[in-house]
């Protein structure tokens, strides 16, 4: 496949940073809306309460266009290297990694800090004791899964394989997801392409076994993941780039109809199905801004989807403690009804969420380079120095 292939217009690479940031702001409004709010079937049927749960339901839904979007990244820096002949483990393995962690640790950390200061100061509240009110939403006793032994399982992308997320975040799920999509597809990869029988049957093994340990919670999704490798291999045609507009405009449609239809008259699904509509139609979605040419204009949209983009994995990795101990502090046992006070309060905590976000993203996330090329120095110091030194001639004992 040639180098071009994965290339992208800044148009294009505006309109996927877009679709991550605004997949990590679903996640956060969802979250507000699901731990303050009482449940759809507790509200009135009004016309705002619609509108409201409606723009607040997608957080479920994001995670899987999360999934196709890390399918189509991060296979698309594989296969780059390997096009350009400079693929390896040890550099693959320090760019995840140090994407992964740079978050990960102190977000952990993070729930521990305020899980903590919310047990001590509202030991007594429900969305930390996770005692019945009389209405079903699924709190939890946040104390029990605050375990050195979850945090390590947590830190190892073992949370629901061998462990429960840690405390109360709960979206840490999805990372243990993410994490072992990328030790499967470079194994499968490397056993699909051409090499030694020896290799290969090596690469084979490998990747049964991981997928014998992850199970079949992670593997039912990981074809949603591929997805987002089959956007690379799909060509690209004449026909849409000249009718990118029209055709942008059919798929964000197609993808809205099915987002909303999941939440409504085919609910009743099993949760599965609904995701792989979802991702499926996302994958249209993707493909078509893929044939987008052009520079994107300026202005306070494009400022808004690239900063958003920036911080949207501190952001999804953190957010969900800070709300549970906003929930303790502000709100009292019975979840809330909508009302113009409450959906103001509402608007004013995902204001502050994102806030605290792009704060501890500031710290972590914007130093991923940093770390990376710390990490790089200290684990592939040996080897950059002995490939330099080889190239000059020299010979190392």
């Amino acid at each position: 496949m040639p180098r071009g292939a994965f290339e992208l217009t800044d148009r294009q690479s505006l309109w996927l940073d877009a679709m991550r940031g605004l997949a990590a702001a679903a996640v956060l409004v969802y979250h507000v809306r699901y731990r303050f709010f009482a449940d759809w079937h507790e509200v009135p049927r009004t016309a705002l309460n619609f509108a409201f749960y409606t723009a607040t339901s997608f957080g479920h839904d994001a995670v899987m266009v999360f999934f196709v979007l890390s399918g189509a990244l991060i296979s698309r820096s594989i296969l780059r290297a390997r096009v350009a002949g400079r693929w390896s483990w040890s550099e693959y393995a320090i760019a995840r990694l140090s994407r992964l962690y740079v978050v990960l640790l102190p977000g952990l950390l993070l729930t521990l800090l305020w899980d903590v200061g919310g047990l001590t100061l509202f030991p007594d509240h429900v969305v930390y004791t996770g005692r019945l009110t009389g209405a079903w939403h699924d709190f939890f006793d946040v104390r029990s899964q605050l375990q050195p032994t979850i945090f390590a399982g947590n830190a190892l992308f073992l949370q629901n394989i061998l462990v429960p997320t840690f405390g109360s975040n709960v979206p840490l799920w999805s990372l243990s997801f993410e994490f072992w999509f990328y030790v499967l597809f470079p194994l499968l990869l490397l056993t699909l392409v051409p090499g030694s029988w020896r290799t290969r049957c090596a690469y084979g093994a490998g990747t049964v076994l991981v997928a014998l340990f992850v199970g079949t919670t992670v593997l039912v999704y990981f074809p949603l993941w591929l997805l987002g490798v089959a956007l690379w291999f799909v060509p690209r045609n004449d026909f849409t780039r000249r009718n990118s507009s029209l055709l942008l405009l059919v798929a964000l449609t197609l993808f809205g109809g099915i987002l909303i239809a999941s939440h409504s008259v085919i609910s009743a699904w099993p949760l599965i199905y609904r995701d792989y509509m979802i991702g499926i139609s996302f994958f249209v979605l993707a493909y078509v801004v893929l044939h987008l040419d052009g520079v994107p204009h300026g202005g306070f949209s494009t400022w808004c989807a690239r900063t958003l983009a920036a911080q949207s994995y501190t952001l999804y990795v953190v957010h969900i403690p800070f709300l549970v101990f906003l929930r303790a502090a502000v709100a009292g046992d019975a979840q809330w009804q909508p009302s113009t006070m409450t959906m103001t309060w509402a608007a004013a905590i995902s204001a502050a969420g994102l806030v605290y976000a792009g704060a501890v993203a500031a710290l972590t996330e914007a130093r991923t380079e940093t770390v990376r090329a710390w990490m790089r120095r200290t684990f592939l110091g040996g080897e950059v120095a002995l490939v330099a030194m080889t190239k000059k001639g020299r010979t190392v004992a």
